[in-house]
Order: structure tokens, then C-alpha cells, then sequence
């Protein structure tokens, strides 16, 4: 946050949602303008909507855990501020480091076939077979074979470069 940005800060925000500390510091500070420019400068590596969240947290008590300071805390009031919103972008990129894990995890295939290639053949292939058994069109034992001979050609195919970079060739997919 730049000085602009922390001034209005404090002025628009702070000192609205807290004016005890706006008159605790222009009453017990020696020098009000010098001691709010230290405060400034303390915030500078947390962005103006960082701050503005721990003044609504604090403001609206949103937060049992997370409380405005003490009134006998309020000479570091600015240190609370950046304490909580530095905690707060911890937290937030942990969970963002967790999902981007978990997306990467998710995209990763299995040696011998493409998980989602697997999802197709089940839909396109072993739903029809089961169709067939249900209508008794072909036997279970058939249907398993069926099935059993197109996993086999998949996995030769996906370990050993087969047609289409390890799809299935047309022929191993049997009609519905």
C-alpha cells in the first residue's frame, strides 16, 4: 500500500470504525503526524484491501479469534493490522497452495491409461455390454470377455505406443 493509500486508510477507515484510537492518538502522541506516518510506513508490504479486511473483521466482530487490540495496546494498533493481514495471506495462499495440489494431483494420469480415456471406455464400452446382459441379448460371461479383451488392448496400447498415443483403435470398441 502506498502513503496515499495508508493515509486514506487510516483516516477513512480507522479512525471511523475506531475513533478511540484517532483521539488517543492526537492526545497522548508528542508528535500525532510523525507517529502516523511511522504507522504508514509499517503497512507498506500488506495492500490496502488486506487492511481494509481486518478492519471489517475487527469492526463487525467476524472473527471470535480475531479482536481489534487492547485499549492499552493501541500504541501498536498498526502492528496488529499488518500482523492480521500477513496472517490472513498465509492462510489464504496455504488453501490456494492446497487446491493447486489437488488440481495437479487430479491431472495426473495412471501409466497404463488415461484416467479420463478410462472413464470413456467404461461409459462407451462396458455401459453397452451391460445393456446388452440386461436385455439378454449376450451372456455375462460374453459381456466379461468382451470387456476383459478391450482392458488388455488398452493397456498394451497405452505401455507400448499403440494406435493413438494409447486411445483405442475403433475396432477394439464394440458396438452397442
Amino acid at each position: 500500500m502506498n502513503i496515499d493509500e495508508a493515509r486514506g486508510f487510516f483516516e477513512k477507515c480507522v479512525f471511523v470504525s475506531f475513533p478511540q484510537v484517532m483521539t488517543w492518538l492526537y492526545e497522548t502522541s508528542p508528535d500525532p503526524e510523525s507517529t502516523l506516518n511511522v504507522w504508514i510506513k509499517a503497512l507498506e508490504k500488506i495492500t490496502l484491501e488486506e487492511a481494509k479486511e481486518v478492519i471489517k473483521i475487527w469492526a463487525l466482530g467476524l472473527d471470535p479469534k480475531n479482536k481489534a487490540p487492547e485499549a492499552y495496546q493501541r500504541d501498536q494498533f498498526h502492528l496488529h493490522i499488518k500482523s492480521c493481514a500477513l496472517e490472513m495471506r498465509a492462510v489464504r495462499n496455504a488453501k490456494q497452495v492446497a487446491a493447486d495440489e489437488r488440481a495437479q494431483t487430479k491431472r495426473q494420469t495412471f501409466p497404463a491409461m488415461n484416467y479420463v480415456r478410462g472413464f470413456s471406455i467404461w461409459t462407451d464400452c462396458w455401459v453397452p455390454l451391460q445393456k446388452k446382459v440386461e436385455s439378454r441379448e449376450m451372456s455375462l460371461e460374453d459381456a466379461l470377455a468382451k470387456w476383459n479383451a478391450l482392458i488388455d488392448s488398452e493397456y498394451q496400447n497405452a505401455n507400448h505406443g499403440g494406435p493413438r498415443n494409447g486411445q483405442a483403435s475403433p475396432q477394439t470398441i464394440p458396438a452397442a
